[in-house]
């Protein structure tokens, strides 16, 4: 006969499958089952308090893309055992093995390496999904594509995907609070997609996402093989992968910038603006920088040539008084994630702005006076 979980005295779940079967050493089991009733199927997993309270805060949550959470229950055993608390989530991924939706990891084995606005949009959903369990300051802790199924919902023109599997998530620190060093962390995820963090933060989670970005676009971890195609994925990579404190400050911040370099805003659609420097950033600041400067260019442009013509010192304007600037501000050539000092110096943000400065100062103020002496000396 079946083992049957008794939620109240009108509902009955059934087990059909024991999913932790090949595992006879663990206390706890998890398995699908489904109603008398509707025969829908549930996973049920079995659990101690700490863990059923981790699933009661999650059960609160209403997102699309995490397997939704239907109760939390306490099962008193008659016999008298201690009594233990069960699960009952949203089952995805066990269909009839004709059906069987995927997961992340085998829908890449089955497909091949995806493209990047596929991934930038795989990844937005991902990184929506830890913005929900963050709210909540949940932890996964098990962040990879095992445990994230690809369903047979359509979010857009993607597939919906689904994150499952909360068994090692726990409640994180607060991430402003600085005394609170933990000296071990009980290090139960997979190896490769751990940050292995002496701190439990939203930080943790966003090492995970940027292994699983890698290998949506390639088919490896960064360790075997990192992308390398665009500039500007390959920098949103890095800095989720990168040391503690060098990371994504959370969750929000990195859907920004997926966000960005998906290209799904209206602003980021409109392709004289996705590809002129100061309007690419999506940045309020840098657009009406880049506006004043745009104005100020074609106001002196048209001065200069009214009045003198286009000669040489019209040139040095347009070099020291434009391009140089917006080199320095904007960065349109994507140079500081591709010269690799430069990359270094994402490492001390405060000393990449110092140079930064100087740098612009040289180019408004030093640089036309040296041209300018220059050109007198040679026509002298």
């Amino acid at each position: 006969m079946n083992k049957t979980y008794r939620i109240t005295d009108n509902t009955e779940y059934v087990v059909e499958e024991d999913l932790t079967q090949g595992a006879p050493g663990k206390k706890y089991r998890t398995c699908t089952a489904s109603t008398a009733d509707d025969h829908t199927t549930v996973v049920i997993k079995e659990m101690d308090e700490t863990r059923a309270q981790i699933y009661t805060l999650l059960a609160g949550i209403q997102n699309r893309h995490i397997a939704h959470i239907h109760g939390v229950y306490r099962i008193d055993d008659p016999a008298g055992n201690e009594p233990f608390y069960i699960a009952v989530t949203e089952c995805v991924g066990h269909c009839d093995e004709k059906n069987r939706e995927p997961s992340l990891t085998e829908y890449v084995n089955r497909y091949g390496p995806l493209d990047k606005m596929t991934a930038l949009g795989f990844a937005l959903q991902i990184c929506d999904a830890m913005k929900a369990i963050h709210r909540k300051n949940i932890i996964h802790r098990d962040l990879k594509p095992d445990n994230i199924m690809v369903s047979d919902e359509m979010d857009g023109d993607l597939p919906c995907l689904k994150l499952i599997d909360f068994g090692i998530s726990n409640v994180g620190e607060d991430p402003n609070e600085i005394t609170r060093i933990r000296t071990h962390i009980e290090y139960a995820g997979t190896a490769c997609y751990c940050p292995y963090d002496k701190r439990l933060t939203p930080k943790w989670d966003i090492y995970s996402l940027g292994i699983v970005l890698n290998f949506m676009l390639t088919g490896h971890t960064p360790d075997m093989h990192i992308y390398n195609d665009d500039p500007e994925i390959r920098n949103i990579i890095e800095q989720c992968i990168d040391e503690y404190s060098l990371r994504y400050r959370s969750s929000d911040s990195l859907y920004r910038e997926i966000n960005h370099s998906a290209r799904t805003g209206l602003w980021d659609r409109i392709p004289i603006l996705r590809s002129v420097p100061g309007y690419r950033s999506h940045t309020l600041w840098k657009s009406i920088i880049a506006t004043l400067c745009y104005a100020l260019l074609v106001y002196l442009g048209i001065d200069i040539i009214a009045h003198r013509g286009i000669d040489s010192t019209f040139a040095v304007f347009v070099l020291s008084w434009f391009l140089l600037p917006v080199m320095i501000v904007f960065d349109p050539l994507y140079l500081r994630y591709r010269i690799k000092p430069l990359r270094a110096l994402r490492h001390n943000g405060r000393l990449f702005i110092i140079l930064q400065a100087a740098a612009l100062f040289f180019s408004l103020f030093v640089l036309p006076n040296i041209l300018l002496w220059f050109l007198v000396s040679v026509t002298e």
